[in-house]
């Protein structure tokens, strides 16, 4: 139904987590799956004395930047790629 991975980095001076994917099958989406995966990794993520997750979205994928933001994220960076 849904995965994610996640880094978490509890040495950094400010300990953070970096969410690498959540991903839920497309026939399940809008039941909470995310939701739920994402309040397991806040869960965890304080139980390591993490204070920050951050995520990166595909700068057209607007349905999951309302999902994310709806759950509290917010934009903070601008992430540059350059093909080779």
């Amino acid at each position: 139904m849904g995965l994610s991975f996640v880094t978490f980095a509890g040495a950094a001076s400010v300990p953070f987590a970096v969410v690498e994917d959540v991903v839920v099958i497309p026939a399940m989406r809008s039941h909470g799956i995310g939701k739920s995966i994402l309040d397991w990794i806040a869960g965890e993520a304080r139980t390591r004395n993490i204070r920050r997750l951050f995520l990166e979205s595909g700068v057209r994928n607007e349905r999951a930047h309302r999902f994310f933001e709806q759950d509290g994220f917010h934009v903070v960076s601008v992430v540059m790629m350059r093909s080779l």
